[in-house]
């Protein structure tokens, strides 16, 4: 079957925002949403995200602080799913991941694991697994919102937001938006959720990993009291308890190229392992 790749998202039929621009359009847009369905893609593995207490907490290599931070914002992501559901709006996340994982990668990866036990719809997968679609080059950073509106998010090489590119023609947003979810849909039919078990939908709900939970920092605590979801899925051995993997000693690593402090190794895997799609 021949492969088919995304149109080109061509600058001049859209609109640039600058970052307030978008932010304030992006609100008001998803408010007037009502039984409509949305959709994300996330290609980049590092991004300097704004506002954060969380993530300022990653930035300094704190952690536990970091996951503190992160636990306390539960109400308000509740709060967030209850009016969406209220809304009749659902919103479709897929996360493309790279081995080894960046240290802010892990931190997202805690994040979305807290969203999808609130009822968030995730889907992870390996960048091993959407290679095919990016042969004319990376996958953009992707939001279709209701399918009305399909915005082209933009960043800085150093991962920081620059606002985007607002697309509202419904002949390019049904097209753009249609050719890059059945990319990454091929990907998942080809490989494996991140639990390990055969998807049925690019939307199906991303599960628990075996990869260990990362530090930000040397010296680190070995062990958080919660894991990231992952790309790595358990083996047969690792689910009825037959085997079992060493936890990584925190700080291993060489330091990012990001500047930020090292993550862990990533731990044995086990020999049964295959990576997706072999």
């Amino acid at each position: 079957m021949p492969e088919t790749y995304a149109p080109a998202l061509l600058p001049e039929h859209g609109e640039r925002l600058v970052r307030e621009a978008y932010r304030k359009d992006f609100r008001e847009r998803s408010a007037l949403l009502r039984d409509a369905a949305s959709w994300k893609l996330e290609r980049r593995q590092h991004f300097e995200e704004q506002g954060s207490p969380s993530r300022d907490a990653l930035r300094r290599g704190e952690w536990e602080e970091s996951l503190r931070l992160m636990r306390e914002r539960r109400d308000a992501l509740a709060a967030a799913a209850r009016e969406d559901e209220r809304q009749g709006h659902t919103f479709h996340r897929v996360r493309v991941v790279e081995e080894p994982l960046t240290p802010y990668l892990q931190w997202e990866l805690h994040s979305l694991r807290q969203q999808t036990r609130l009822g968030a719809r995730v889907r992870v997968v390996s960048a091993e697994s959407v290679a095919a679609a990016e042969r004319p080059g990376p996958l953009p950073e992707l939001v279709v919102l209701g399918g009305r509106t399909l915005f082209n998010i933009l960043y800085s090489d150093g991962g920081h937001p620059q606002g985007a590119i607002r697309f509202t023609d419904p002949e390019v947003v049904a097209e753009r938006g249609q050719s890059s979810r059945r990319s990454t849909s091929r990907a998942t039919r080809s490989g494996r959720t991140s639990n390990g078990s055969s998807p049925t939908s690019p939307h199906r709900r991303a599960g628990r990993s075996r990869q260990s939970a990362g530090t930000e920092r040397r010296g680190a605590p070995r062990r958080v009291d919660e894991r990231p979801v992952g790309v790595v899925p358990r083996c047969r051995a690792d689910r009825k308890g037959q085997r079992r993997h060493p936890l990584p000693r925190a700080g291993q690593r060489a330091g990012q190229a990001t500047g930020e402090p090292a993550a862990p190794p990533t731990p044995r895997r086990c020999s049964r392992f295959r990576q997706p799609g072999t």
